[in-house]
């Protein structure tokens, strides 16, 4: 592993970029939903193992391809919490529009 620190933040960005688009998803198509309760019982429980699965492939995968660079985990740490604050935003959104426009 050349550089943890920046795999793990590319790693928890495209996680979360995927958990909001798997969200938004689910909500509106049923089908898809039933799906995902149906492989655990639950859609949000099988949500929660597809991201861990996700997270830690991709840490694994980036921590082998990413150079190792000193200013690169201080950018990729910014990205995070930028991704972090758009996922937000974007879910609180989706969700008071979603609920409030039935």
């Amino acid at each position: 592993m050349k550089n943890k620190v920046s795999a793990a933040a590319w790693s928890a960005n495209i996680t979360m970029i995927v958990t909001v688009i798997v969200v938004i998803v689910a909500e509106y198509v049923a089908s898809f939903k039933g799906f995902l309760a149906s492989v655990t019982g639950h859609h949000w429980v099988t949500k929660s193992v597809l991201e861990v699965i996700l997270f830690i492939v991709l840490f694994l995968l980036l921590g082998m391809v990413l150079k190792q660079d000193k200013k690169e985990p201080m950018k990729a740490i910014i990205s995070t919490v930028v991704v972090g604050f758009a996922s937000i935003v974007v879910l609180l959104g989706f969700f008071i529009f979603h609920f409030m426009g039935k």
